[in-house]
């Protein structure tokens, strides 16, 4: 959809141009200055004060004096002037310039006058300014788009109070077994923490509408999770179509599997991977699906977790990743699984760097995912003996960036060393490789860091029987230069599931 500027609605706009002056004082003036409600639109305005400064209540008691205020339809500012007695400014975007002149003659020549700003235009084709917080008493026909528009939105707002017809607002916040439970509910839950804040009666609304309405708050997640929105929802689709089916069930459907594999030859093809002639896509998800412990899952009975830990974000970032690094290895490290289903647990083998005293050497080791990953670190363990001053005795290794999230006072690292989210697993390998060449010896994993060098050269002999057949070990900086890779968005666009 193309992006447009809103205008700007200034405040010299004539709402009332096309009725003349005497015509508009002989008038009723209850009825002139009532403006026409476009059903069409989806316009309900609150009429009842006592919810209106309820919902207010709920917005203020997080609110800030230095806070940013969207608000999605503010119709005639029944909520607008209540938020602006709280927040800083308000930036209220409304499609129908009539309402919008009535919102403006409403504080015209009053001091909340400067510290609105009203817009006029469709919100979901608007490029939106920063708020910190948003409320809405949201059109049925946006409703969707704006939730996704609100949470793609850059840098990330606080909070959104935000009004939608009852029955979507109980899909929002669904959990698994709900009748409700459906594709928003996940996609929605992914990305926010969803609660539900009141129920309003529809006889609280003019024009009356035909069904009640809730009023939710969303609060999204920080950092969002590292998946590619695309390749999710369209996962999602194909297992919520019939989402009392089995996993397993949905993804041997013919149709489903044809996009899954039309999908994977574009994705080899585009990173130059050669196939297997024997290579089976049914067998290779089904045996994805086992591993994850999933196969017998059912969508309806899923939550987010579930579905981020297991059967999507790891299909894709784990089988995905470790197929590139195998094909187009990075000098340092190599990778491969213990068997072809079993994607939380990878085989490593770090490289020697040349002009270290690990030069030569080919150590193997292990590499275990967490359920919760990516939100905490996987495990790092040399499987055979590697003296060094970040590594313990039973192989275990120490480095900040495997370290649990958020600052630990106890050894004074920051959260911004440590692990977070947005993690590469290439990145991980890359800083172990670094360390043979910079030893913490400051490190508590191994006291006796002080003189390694004989005892390193030693293991360096003992790993060369370990060496892949026909893996070459650099024995140059040049050898060992990280080489070009493909970009970001020609693997994104390539490996697009899409269940239409």
């Amino acid at each position: 959809m193309p992006k447009v500027k809103s205008q700007k609605f200034g405040y010299s706009h004539n709402s009332t141009k096309n009725v003349s002056t005497s015509t508009a004082a002989t008038s009723k003036p209850a009825k002139a200055m009532a403006p026409l409600f476009r059903k069409d639109l989806g316009q309900h305005i609150l009429k009842n004060p006592l919810i209106a400064q309820n919902i207010v209540e709920k917005v203020a008691a997080g609110l800030k004096c230095t806070d940013v205020v969207l608000e999605v339809g503010p119709g005639t500012g029944n909520l607008t002037t209540r938020i602006l007695e709280h927040a800083k400014k308000v930036v209220a975007v409304e499609l129908d310039p009539r309402l919008a002149a009535e919102l403006a003659k409403r504080v015209q020549g009053k001091p909340e006058q400067r510290r609105l700003d009203i817009m006029v235009g469709d919100v979901i084709k608007t490029d939106l300014p920063y708020f910190d917080v948003c409320i809405s008493n949201t059109p049925y026909q946006i409703s969707s788009p704006l939730i996704f528009k609100l949470l793609e939105h850059r840098p990330l707002f606080r909070c959104a109070i935000l009004m939608f017809q009852r029955e979507f607002a109980l899909r929002l916040i669904a959990k698994p077994g709900d009748n409700l439970y459906c594709r928003l509910s996940v996609n929605t839950q992914l990305y926010a923490k969803v609660d539900h804040i009141m129920k309003i009666g529809k006889n609280n609304f003019k024009p009356i509408p035909q069904v009640d309405s809730s009023v939710v708050r969303i609060e999204p997640r920080n950092p969002p999770p590292p998946i590619d929105f695309k390749e999710w929802d369209g996962l999602l689709r194909i297992v919520f179509v019939r989402k009392n089916k089995t996993l397993s069930a949905n993804f041997k459907t013919s149709s489903v599997l044809d996009i899954i594999e039309n999908n994977y030859k574009t994705f080899c093809s585009a990173n130059e991977m050669m196939i297997d002639a024997n290579f089976d896509i049914k067998n290779k998800v089904i045996n994805v699906l086992k591993s994850v412990g999933f196969a017998e899952s059912r969508a309806a009975k899923m939550d987010v977790d579930d579905f981020l830990k297991y059967a999507f974000a790891l299909f894709h970032n784990f089988i995905t990743l470790i197929q590139e690094l195998t094909s187009n290895p990075v000098p340092g490290f190599t990778v491969a699984l213990p068997d072809d289903g079993n994607v939380f647990e990878w085989d490593v083998g770090i490289i020697g760097a040349p002009g270290t005293i690990y030069e030569g050497g080919y150590f193997k080791a292990n590499l275990k995912f967490p359920n919760d990953y990516p939100y905490n670190p996987p495990t790092f363990k040399f499987n055979n003996e590697f003296f060094h001053p970040n590594v313990y005795q039973d192989g275990r290794l120490c480095i900040s960036i495997l370290h649990p999230p958020g600052d630990d006072p106890t050894s004074g690292e920051t959260a911004a060393e440590r692990w977070n989210p947005t993690q590469s697993v290439e990145s991980i390998l890359i800083s172990i490789v670094s360390l043979m060449g910079d030893p913490n010896c400051s490190s508590p994993a191994n006291v006796d860091a002080g003189s390694y060098n004989s005892i390193v050269r030693s293991q360096v002999e003992a790993s060369k029987k370990d060496i892949p057949e026909g893996l070459k070990i650099p024995t140059s900086a040049d050898d060992f230069v990280q080489k070009q890779r493909h970009t970001e968005d020609e693997h994104d666009e390539n490996f697009c599931l899409n269940a239409n």
